[in-house]
């Protein structure tokens, strides 16, 4: 798999802060790469810095093996698209989508025939004549991917672009999002703090935190085995443990409740019962445990109730060893 984007050993400071500590990454051709965190831990500096609009400290950046740090951004085979997809309000669809080939002379006869192409690929064939206040949030952002992708860049570069959008259409353009990477097979670098938008849509998440990485690997592999206490907490819901000076976790899908009936397992009492639309959240505290434990209940076969008595117990292959 050849490597599309290389930033090695990158650092960026403010005012005496460092925002990025030295950190290298690889971005492979194709990929679907994302970068979660909470806000201030450095995400959106990094992604500026690929892009050019801001200039790393120290280190290199690197696009398809050559050096890019000392480019411009317009001299970078790289487009990016905001969270404010910033669309000329006097142009209409159209006219927005045309007007970075219109920028570069780019031959009508081209520019028609590659707009046809990425208002086929974005759904926009009949909105194409809409000025930008007629357009939905969701048409807007597809307009605002349709204006980076007809450029052709090597990378798209998205700084949490569903991010100002409802649930329920966050939750459709994801998907949308996704196919149309896969079809584009443009290398894709995308910024969240969603959790669950970055399971959903990612080939690989770089988990960063205060600046650095903190773990880098497929949404199964951060989400069931994460290496360190942030991870931990920050992917999903999670039990955290203490034993003398491990710490190791159990996600709450791996924690088996039973009615306090001679089974072997630790004692705990229900402290409450949520209930979330097609499953129960159960907060249990056990015996020698200081925070409540977590289990999920999704038949809800036994009406479970606060305050009474249980069992709980998982496998020993579900506890997974943290480094703080």
């Amino acid at each position: 798999m050849e490597t599309m984007i290389r930033v090695e050993n990158i650092a960026k400071g403010y005012d005496n802060e460092q925002i990025i500590h030295p950190l290298t990454l690889s971005v492979y051709e194709g990929e679907f790469l994302t970068l979660l965190g909470p806000s201030g831990c450095g995400k959106t500096t990094l992604l500026r810095m690929i892009a050019g609009f801001e200039e790393p400290d120290s280190g290199e950046i690197f696009l398809a093996e050559k050096p890019v740090k000392d480019k411009p951004p317009y001299q970078r085979d790289v487009n990016m698209v905001f969270q404010q997809y910033a669309l000329f309000p006097h142009m209409n669809v159209e006219q927005n989508i045309l007007f970075g080939l219109q920028m570069k002379k780019v031959s009508k006869d081209e520019q028609q025939l590659r707009l046809r192409e990425v208002l086929e690929y974005t759904q926009l064939k009949d909105f194409c004549k809409r000025m930008p206040t007629q357009l939905s949030g969701g048409q807007q952002q597809r307009v605002a991917i349709a204006r980076a992708i007809i450029n052709r860049p090597k990378v798209l570069l998205l700084d949490e672009p569903l991010g100002a959008l409802d649930y329920q259409l966050r939750k459709s353009l994801q998907l949308e999002l996704k196919n149309l990477q896969r079809k584009l097979k443009i290398t894709f670098i995308y910024v969240t703090h969603d959790q669950e938008e970055a399971l959903v849509m990612s080939d690989r998440i770089v988990i960063m935190n205060k600046g650095r990485i903190e773990q880098i690997g497929t949404p199964e592999t951060v989400y069931n085995t994460p290496k360190s206490l942030f991870t931990a907490k920050f992917i999903g819901e999670n039990n955290i443990f203490r034993q003398g000076e491990r710490v190791f976790c159990v996600r709450p899908e791996n924690v088996h409740i039973s009615i306090a009936d001679g089974i072997e397992g630790k004692s705990a009492t229900i402290r409450d019962v949520v209930f979330t639309g097609n499953y129960h959240k159960i907060y249990m505290l056990a015996e020698g445990e200081t925070t409540p434990i977590l289990t999920y209940d999704y038949g809800n076969q036994t009406k479970w109730a606060a305050k009474q008595q249980v069992v709980i117990s998982w496998l020993p292959e579900s506890e997974v060893t943290l480094i703080e």
